[in-house]
């Protein structure tokens, strides 16, 4: 009978059966795009360089109800969150879609609804899970209020389930006013929120990587304007499917000490 330290058996353990150990747990932000059309049906927004096995995510905000669709050929889009502004109508999505081969990836994105006005923030991050990767999501809106000056909103909480996910918040504004900061931890995606040019001052997406599993809100600062924000928590590489099956010729004695844990050849 072999004996190892608990810790390099489990380390072995893990590595037998494909576990993924925290080090997996790596977000990267490849790149941003930011694209903008007007009184069309179709916007393109094309990207160059994708890693291969990285996620897109797109935040879109229509200027009036409906669904801002994307479409990449040999790509599977899926709508992870959709949010109508209560009053106004107009409508913020997060999109999000698993790049296997890299390279090249042109989008269209379609309205419906008789939108006039398309914009999205579309951002290449690598270490999502190429599978089940949306855990949670949440979604609001709301209204400036006395003393119309800057303001802290909220997507709303999620609850994550694995330890170390990306937290990413989709916020639109109604006007051009600037003055837009991240929630604490967060960083922007667009650099250019507070720069006077289309379509960064009215749609901005800031991430953040979460620690232990448990409770997060998406904040963020506006100036006084009606806003729409949702929150989508994204799975890390490791975190989504169950583990395999254990090959044969492996055998684990309970409890796991240094003294019983032990491997047994057949």
């Amino acid at each position: 009978m072999l004996r190892y330290s608990v810790s390099v058996a489990l380390a072995i353990l893990c590595g037998l059966l494909g576990w993924a150990t925290s080090s997996d747990a790596a977000f990267v932000k490849e790149q941003e795009k930011s694209c903008v059309g007007s009184l069309v049906a179709s916007t393109p927004c094309n990207v160059t360089g994708v890693v291969a096995n990285s996620t897109l995510i797109a935040v879109c905000k229509l200027s009036i109800g409906g669904n801002c669709t994307p479409t990449s050929p040999g790509i599977t889009w899926t709508q992870d969150i959709s949010r109508t502004h209560t009053g106004l109508g107009w409508v913020l999505q997060v999109y999000s879609a698993l790049i296997p081969a890299g390279g090249a990836v042109n989008t269209t994105f379609t309205s419906s609804g008789g939108a006039t006005a398309i914009r999205i923030i579309l951002t290449e991050f690598s270490g999502v899970a190429t599978s089940s990767r949306v855990d949670a999501t949440a979604a609001s809106s709301g209204k400036p209020e006395p003393p119309f000056a800057l303001t802290a909103i909220s997507a709303g909480s999620v609850t994550t389930t694995a330890a170390s996910e990306l937290l990413v918040v989709g916020a639109g504004t109604d006007s051009d006013l600037l003055g837009w900061s991240p929630g604490a931890g967060y960083t922007f995606a667009n650099p250019n929120c507070n720069v006077n040019i289309e379509p960064d001052q009215k749609v901005c997406m800031e991430y953040k990587t979460s620690g232990a599993t448990g409770n997060y809100t998406g904040t963020l600062t506006i100036n006084s304007d009606s806003w729409v924000a949702a929150m989508v928590a994204y799975r890390p590489t490791g975190g989504a499917d169950a583990p395999p099956a254990a090959p044969t010729g492996v055998q684990i004695s309970q409890p796991v000490t240094p003294e019983n844990l032990h491997f047994v050849g057949r």
